[in-house]
């Protein structure tokens, strides 16, 4: 279910303005899973009541009903028939960075964003693996192959452009660092989906691994059912390398559509970061090469796209809406 809000920058007439439109909606016989976003307005004034932010209260105002808007436009949408090993990943409100147990350095880079994701998308349940890209691309570029790891592996050594094309040739392509963070997340706000301390039920790290990679889903999965969201290897992103505060005045900030965001300081809708002259992209979740410190949701490692390392791979994502028919 997807609690809309608009974050700290609301005064409580907003709230009410906001509560209305809600109510307006159910009263119009929207489907039950439409409404169900629309009827916890308490929570959007509570917490942050005290810090309106006057300033930007009508720009917020005006993104929040706008993706409020585009999310049930989404309903009335044809639906892509879902693919075999993909899980479909529901719209709802994104929490991004650390959220808690954060160290300094954790907290000024990755500082909690909210947002939200206005369509439902699916996300592969594993990583892809190195007999999956052969059979499509013709091609191998794994190092650890064979008795090194073998064909249910994940994929490595792969540079963000074979990533891409590989999920095209598929008719799918590379979620966006907030999809992925959202999908691997699962609507927990711990530190790791299962919660704050490391667990080797859930991932492969350098303590567990061998440093090496391991075939895809032996550990306990996230509770969408995703497998190896932390650990094993790093995955590529749509993004350019960024930081979601403080992103410098090269950055434009767009929707997964190619149209520019209104930035009501930090609630984003469909966000994707994007560079004029984009030469890094963000990979995501840590790998078998590194402490449990990169295994988390919201931490970003970014590298050069024609870059092959054999820590790094990828999954794909893709539309559950048939946008030719809008």
């Amino acid at each position: 279910m997807i609690i809309f809000k608009c974050i700290k920058f609301h005064s409580p007439y907003a709230c009410l303005l906001l509560c209305s439109f809600m109510f307006s909606i159910l009263l119009f016989g929207f489907s039950v899973r439409a409404a169900a976003t629309l009827i916890a307005c308490d929570e959007l004034c509570n917490d942050f009541s005290d810090d309106s932010r006057e300033n930007f209260l009508e720009e917020c105002s005006e993104l929040c009903l706008d993706a409020q808007q585009q999310l049930l436009d989404n309903q009335q949408l044809p639906v892509s028939e879902q693919p075999d090993e993909m899980v479909r990943i529901h719209a709802g409100v994104f929490h991004s960075g650390c959220l808690e147990e954060c160290s300094i350095i954790e907290y000024v880079e990755y500082k909690e964003v909210r947002g939200i994701i206005t369509r439902d998308f699916y996300i592969d349940q594993f990583e892809v693996t190195q007999k999956e890209f052969e059979d499509v691309m013709g091609t191998n570029p794994s190092y650890y192959t064979g008795k090194k790891c073998g064909a249910n592996c994940p994929v490595e050594s792969v540079t963000w452009n074979q990533a891409r094309d590989y999920c095209e040739a598929v008719g799918k392509r590379l979620p966006t660092a907030a999809e992925w963070e959202y999908a691997a997340r699962a609507n927990t706000l711990t530190r790791h989906y299962w919660g704050n301390e490391i667990n080797t039920d859930h991932l492969w790290y350098n303590d567990d691994s061998g440093k090496r990679p391991k075939p895809v889903g032996l550990k306990q999965p996230n509770p969408f059912g995703l497998y190896d969201m932390e650990g094993n290897i790093f995955e590529w992103v749509q993004d350019c390398n960024y930081f979601y505060i403080g992103a410098n005045k090269s950055v434009r900030i767009q929707d997964r559509f190619g149209q520019d965001l209104l930035l009501a300081k930090s609630f984003l809708v469909d966000p994707v970061f994007i560079r004029d002259d984009c030469h890094e992209r963000i990979l995501k979740g840590g790998s078998f090469n590194e402490d449990g410190k990169t295994a988390t949701p919201y931490y970003n490692q970014s590298r050069p796209v024609d870059e092959q390392r054999g820590d790094q791979g990828f999954r794909c994502a893709m539309d559950v809406y048939d946008t030719d028919c809008e």
